[in-house]
């Protein structure tokens, strides 16, 4: 077997676990990255150009930000696994770039299993919750009892959200529409089943994005722009006077109001240091991040989750241009049919509702979870170049 088989099978076997994993422990998307990257390091196939240039300069400059942030071994630690991941991931990327139509057929096929295997888990979680409880029910076979069975399926559905366009595409190409509607009617009902409000704007979102891109060619240039604005604008936006209004309300009964007084506090901080930043990994670590404004409830409980706010508050104007100007490349790269862009565009949007509004962007899990997900959208794009 040459170096470059090794590749394609590398990217086969994460199109085949990436879903079943997310179901059963989203946390194992993180070693999945790294065992697949590193087949593909071995294959010695680099992602195009603008990939390495970019994230090394990115990372470069969160290298510099450990002179000033608060906590340099935390912040050196973050980088560390930040830079592996970036390692795994691009390697990836330069597999699916170098992949023939038969290697990509076999990684549209293992999606399409995986995703089947991830429906079929998640059906008999639904109904094991209704016919006995959600504590008695399938995942209790792997969680212990004083799991939180009400959100455990939080990440699976978030995940899926995702990568639901990405299997409609593939189902699409290798079995044709009526898989493909089979594929997303399943995905959506699953999806919204489930716990997990970030998943439903992500789909709602994505569904969006997919019909301007599908409809219109160049409606990827608008997904772009608006994705790339909100990345510039979203300190100024958790600034204003209604995401104080909503965190006085002092109810935890909901996540938003939580959340409301995460980003007020946040927007706060980054206009302290709105040029460099606080440092990398610093969130955690600045000044009345453990202020409780409700009992059990901190102003920055580890991180904002919100990917674009985390960006500004730890690397500054620096960060956030990183962030737009990816998110304006990405946008570039939807392309093909109709099919294809709907499918590319709806993940790439569905992707940046959940990084805005659920997690810590240098969470292992997560960052797996969106390094799997941009390899295999640059699998399933038409001349896969970066997509």
């Amino acid at each position: 077997m040459n170096r470059g088989r090794i590749g394609a099978y590398s990217l086969a076997l994460v199109a085949a676990l990436a879903a079943p994993l997310a179901v059963v422990a989203p946390n194992g998307l993180g070693p999945l990255l790294v065992v697949a990257g590193l087949g593909a390091l071995f294959a010695r196939q680099l992602p195009p150009r603008p990939w390495l240039l970019g994230f090394g300069a990115f990372l470069a400059y969160a290298l510099l930000t450990l002179l000033w942030t608060i906590d340099a071994a935390e912040g050196l630690d973050g980088w560390v696994r930040i830079t592996l991941g970036a390692a795994f991931g691009l390697a990836l990327i330069g597999a699916a770039t170098a992949m023939d139509e038969r290697d990509r057929a076999r990684v549209e096929k293992a999606l399409v299993a995986g995703i089947l295997i991830a429906f079929a888990i998640l059906c008999l979680q639904l109904a094991s919750e209704r016919i006995w409880s959600r504590s008695e029910s399938l995942a209790s076979l792997w969680h212990g009892p004083d799991t939180n069975f009400w959100a455990l399926f939080n990440r699976s559905a978030a995940v899926m959200a995702i990568l639901l366009p990405l299997g409609m595409l593939a189902a699409f190409r290798r079995f044709g529409l009526v898989a493909a509607v089979i594929i997303v009617a399943i995905g959506i009902y699953l999806v919204m089943n489930f716990n997990s409000r970030a998943a439903e704007l992500a789909l709602l979102a994505g569904a969006g994005a997919a019909l301007l891109c599908a409809v219109w060619r160049r409606g990827n240039r608008l997904v772009g722009l608006a994705l790339a604005t909100a990345v510039l604008l979203a300190p100024f936006i958790a600034n204003l006077p209604i995401f104080d209004e909503l965190a006085g309300r002092q109810d935890l009964s909901s996540s938003v109001y939580h959340r409301s007084a995460i980003w007020s506090f946040a927007a706060e901080r980054i206009f302290e240091k709105p040029i460099f930043g606080w440092g990398m990994h610093a969130s955690r670590a600045i000044p009345g991040a453990k202020t409780q404004f409700l009992p059990g409830a901190e102003l920055m409980p580890l991180h904002p989750h919100n990917a674009p706010l985390q960006l500004w508050l730890e690397l500054g104007v620096a960060g956030a241009f990183s962030a737009a100007a990816l998110m304006l490349a990405l946008a570039r790269r939807i392309r093909g049919s109709a099919v294809t862009r709907a499918a590319l565009g709806g993940s790439l949007v569905a992707a940046f509702v959940v990084a805005s509004v659920g997690y810590g962007i240098w969470q292992g899990w997560w960052m797996g979870a969106l390094w799997i997900v941009a390899a295999l959208g640059t699998t399933l794009a038409p001349n896969r170049d970066g997509c």
